[in-house]
């Protein structure tokens, strides 16, 4: 029996992950335009596929009139995808912020969240699997490249919603903040949680 795509995906994030399928619930659905993960009570995955619109494909935001000559973009977006949330799968612990976040605004909180875990899931995406890094750094790059060019033609119908909300670092040591991140132990989360202070209130005090 022919492999699907949603066959393959499953297997290289479980790859990746380090878990057992019995241990987190992954769906793969047209119906959402971006991934997301829900932490608790239960990890569930929700990875978005390619869907069909007015003739047009669309994934990630990314509206594309010609899918033959997309096809290529498409896929590599969607297998950056599967490795990036299965990178959090395996690396991401929600439950050490879980007393942090009480009291805060949940908005602002997640944004500080992500984007400490991201800077955690991309050194094992390029430690465990530097062929995956690679490839998605370049995925990356193409995205930069489309959005621009859509921004400059003005006619996007969708806008890619970013993992991580730009912060404001004029007033941070961004690389010793992403070094401390990656030097904070797992025993322990006081270190981490500092440093979620840290951008947290820097980022309130910015908008207030």
């Amino acid at each position: 029996m022919k492999e699907t795509v949603e066959d393959v995906a499953h297997q290289i994030f479980f790859d990746i992950c380090e878990r057992k399928p019995t241990d987190i619930d992954i769906f793969f659905l047209e119906g959402i335009h971006f991934p997301k993960i829900v932490y608790l009570p239960r990890m569930t995955v929700y990875c978005p596929l390619p869907r069909e619109i007015n003739k047009n494909t669309i994934y990630e935001g990314i509206v594309f009139s010609d899918y033959e000559s997309g096809k290529k973009t498409i896929w590599n977006l969607f297998f950056a995808s599967i490795c990036h949330a299965a990178g959090h799968a395996n690396v991401t612990n929600f439950n050490k912020y879980w007393k942090w976040i009480k009291g805060k605004n949940e908005k602002q909180a997640y944004k500080v969240i992500e984007f400490i875990e991201d800077i955690k899931v991309n050194d094992f995406l390029a430690k465990s699997f530097p062929e995956y890094f690679q490839e998605i750094n370049k995925i990356d790059e193409t995205f930069k490249i489309i959005n621009e060019r859509n921004q400059k033609e003005k006619n996007r119908k969708y806008i890619k919603k970013r993992f991580v909300e730009k912060f404001n670092f004029k007033s941070l040591n961004i690389d010793k903040i992403k070094q401390n991140i990656l030097e904070s132990s797992d025993e322990t989360t006081d270190k981490l949680i500092e440093i979620a202070d840290l951008l947290y209130y820097n980022e309130r005090d910015r908008k207030s």
